[in-house]
């Protein structure tokens, strides 16, 4: 499980069964889910199972198009976290009034919708 506090104070997350591995590949999850959890409470999950996660040594934890997180090494060194959410993609996230991800809180909604991570959590889940 992942846990993500952006910029705006917007906590915000992902689930998947699946460990996270540095090849790069998409992978399959269909139970794999995106959540909100400042003031709508939502839940996304995957349209497209097949390529619910992506999985890269430079990168991660990445959750479809929607949730983006990481950079290269410079990045991680500078503490500059990052990432950028997509509107309709992977598990289908939508716009706020605003045009903001209603994940995030931030961005255009667009590919260019970048978000500022100041906190990422990584948990294991033991059922």
């Amino acid at each position: 499980m992942t846990l993500v506090r952006s910029s705006r104070g917007i906590l915000c997350g992902g689930y998947t069964k699946v460990p996270w591995s540095s090849n790069y590949t998409w992978v399959s999850d269909p139970d794999a889910r995106l959540f909100a959890l400042t003031d709508e409470k939502i839940v996304y999950f995957p349209q497209n199972s097949s390529v619910a996660l992506k999985h890269g040594s430079y990168y991660g934890p990445n959750f479809g198009y929607e949730m983006k997180l990481g950079g290269s090494y410079n990045d991680l060194m500078n503490r500059t976290y990052g990432g950028y959410s997509l509107i309709n993609g992977t598990y289908n996230v939508t716009k706020s009034a605003q045009g903001n991800s209603r994940l995030t809180g931030d961005g255009s909604g667009s590919a260019d919708g970048m978000f500022t991570a100041t906190e990422i959590e990584v948990y294991t889940v033991i059922p």
